[in-house]
C-alpha cells in the first residue's frame, strides 16, 4: 500500500473508532483509506475475502483497491453517495432489499473479530436506561432485551453488518449505491438482526444529519424485510421486539440530549410489540 505520497484529508465523525482518511493522488478517482484499531493484518485479510464474496452476490459496496496488514489497513473505492435519515419509501426498501441480500451470504461466515450478542444488557442500552427521564422508558429498554434474549435462545443465527445505519449507507436515485464499514459484524439470531436494522436504519452520530426516530420507517423496513425473505414465517414478532429496544434506547438518548422524540407510547402502537 503507497498512500503516503497521496494528499488526504481526514473523515471522521462522533464515535468513529478507526483513523479515516480522503486520499487524492491526482487522477481524479479518490480513495478512502481506514486504520483499523480492533483488528490485526490477518483480519484484515479474511475482511478482504468477505468483500469479495458479498459483491460477487450483488451486495453494493466500496471497491477494495488494497490492504496492507501493517499497520491494518484497507483502501477503497470512494463512492459520492448521500447518506439519509429521511429516506423515501423506495431508498428503504432498497435497504432492506440489500440487507436480505447480505444475510444469505453471511450465515457460513468465520471471522475471529465477530462478537456474539451479549447475554447482559449491553454498553449502550445501560447508558440509554441510565439517562432515561422515565421509568416506562427504562423498563422498556430493560424488558425488551431479556425479551429478545429469551427468543435467541431457539431461534437461528446469522452473522450481519452490525451497524445499518445512516452514516454507512450511501443513496442514489432511490437506490443504495454502498454500504460501508464492513469490518463491524456481528453474530446475532436473524429476526434480531433485521428488527436492530429497522431501527438504526435512519440513525446518525453526525450532528448535521440527526434527527429524530420515526417510527413508521421502522415498521416499513421490517414489512420490506420480510417480502425479501430475510424473515422466516413467525419471525415477525421477534423483529419487532428487536426493533423496539433499540427504537426505545435510541428515544433515551434523544431525550437526554433534547431532540424532540415520539413517545413510548406512539412507538409501541406502531410496532404492535409487547413489552
Amino acid at each position: 500500500m503507497s498512500a503516503a505520497a497521496m494528499a488526504s484529508d481526514p473523515l471522521a465523525h462522533p464515535r468513529q473508532r478507526n483513523r479515516t482518511r480522503l486520499l487524492n493522488d491526482g487522477s481524479g478517482r479518490p480513495s478512502v483509506l481506514k486504520e483499523y484499531t480492533h483488528m490485526c493484518g490477518e483480519d484484515v485479510r479474511t475482511l478482504s475475502k468477505i468483500e469479495r464474496r458479498l459483491r460477487s452476490a450483488g451486495v453494493p459496496m466500496p471497491e477494495m483497491l488494497d490492504w496492507s496488514a501493517e499497520p491494518p489497513a484497507t483502501v477503497h473505492a470512494y463512492v459520492n453517495g448521500e447518506h439519509r435519515t429521511d429516506p423515501t419509501s423506495e431508498m428503504i426498501d432498497a435497504a432492506a432489499e440489500v440487507f436480505a441480500k447480505q444475510l444469505k451470504v453471511l450465515p457460513r461466515t468465520s471471522a475471529p473479530w465477530v462478537p456474539r450478542r451479549p447475554v447482559g444488557l449491553p454498553a449502550r442500552s445501560r447508558e440509554a436506561a441510565h439517562v432515561a427521564r422515565s421509568s416506562s422508558l427504562r423498563d422498556a429498554i430493560v424488558g425488551s432485551w431479556y425479551r429478545i434474549s429469551e427468543l435467541a435462545a431457539s431461534q437461528p443465527w446469522t452473522t450481519t453488518h452490525g451497524d445499518w445505519r445512516a452514516d454507512n449507507l450511501l443513496y442514489g436515485e432511490n437506490a443504495v449505491l454502498a454500504v460501508l464499514d464492513w469490518e463491524i459484524l456481528i453474530s446475532v439470531p436473524v429476526a434480531e438482526a433485521v428488527g436492530y436494522a429497522a431501527a438504526s436504519l435512519t440513525h446518525s452520530w453526525r450532528p448535521d444529519l440527526r434527527k429524530p426516530l420515526d417510527p413508521s420507517t421502522v415498521v416499513t423496513f421490517i414489512h420490506s424485510a420480510e417480502r425479501h425473505h430475510a424473515l422466516a414465517p413467525g419471525e415477525t414478532g421477534h423483529a419487532r421486539l428487536a426493533a423496539l429496544h433499540v427504537a426505545a434506547v435510541r428515544l433515551a438518548e434523544d431525550e437526554a440530549d433534547g431532540i424532540d422524540a415520539p413517545t413510548l407510547s406512539e412507538l409501541t402502537r406502531h410496532l404492535g410489540a409487547r413489552r
